[in-house]
């Protein structure tokens, strides 16, 4: 789906509104089209535009303020261990998004405007098209809203103050142990040691 009206209708029914920051992962291109980084990425509408705020000191804050990204893709899925290796093994996660295994739906987009704040880009992205991936619905599942609620607060951490860290650390805790008490999966289980590791590193 490509015409600019039907897709803003479409992810206003996917469930991005101009209230609340949908948690995506964005696959972010440079002019030739050839990958600068891969990043979870909460987005919400704003006047026919994506809007998503990426912080100072990351990698691709640098791209942004030096005009480097051009275009990319949102995957738009409730797959916990893809926002995982968005973080922590980049390159399977570019791999999956690439094949569109993974992804629920992709919406590809032009970067519209960057708007320089003191502690973040803002960034407007032009949605051009919209590939619906899966048609079979999934249940839900409290341990992977978890561990994507986790590693949402830990990518926060080396942006805020001391005050902040602590509530972001204490919220991080309360969803390893949320991911313990809901699933005995091996998989959402060693994700959420990865990120208690990880934690630990951070806090330290």
């Amino acid at each position: 789906m490509s015409d600019e009206k039907a897709v803003i209708k479409l992810l206003r029914r996917m469930g991005f509104t101009s209230n609340t920051f949908l948690e995506t992962i964005a696959l972010v291109l440079n002019g030739e089209g050839n990958v600068v980084n891969v990043l979870p990425l909460g987005i919400k509408l704003s006047r026919g535009r994506l809007y998503a705020r990426v912080f100072k000191g990351s990698r691709t804050y640098e791209a942004l303020k030096k005009g480097v990204i051009r275009r990319g893709v949102i995957c738009i899925t409730q797959d916990a261990k893809l926002f995982y290796l968005s973080i922590f093994k980049k390159n399977e996660a570019i791999e999956a998004i690439t094949e569109e295994s993974a992804c629920d739906a992709a919406v590809d987009f032009n970067v519209d405007s960057i708007h320089m704040g003191k502690e973040y880009i803002a960034i407007y992205l032009k949605p051009i098209a919209i590939r619906m991936l899966r048609k079979i619905p999934r249940g839900f599942s409290r341990a992977p809203a978890l561990i994507i609620e986790a590693l949402v607060w830990l990518t926060k951490l080396p942006y805020v103050d001391e005050i902040k860290r602590r509530e972001y650390i204490s919220y991080i805790r309360y969803c390893i142990e949320g991911i313990y008490r809901s699933s005995k999966s091996r998989v959402y289980r060693n994700i959420a040691k990865e990120i208690y590791e990880a934690l630990h590193t951070k806090a330290t």
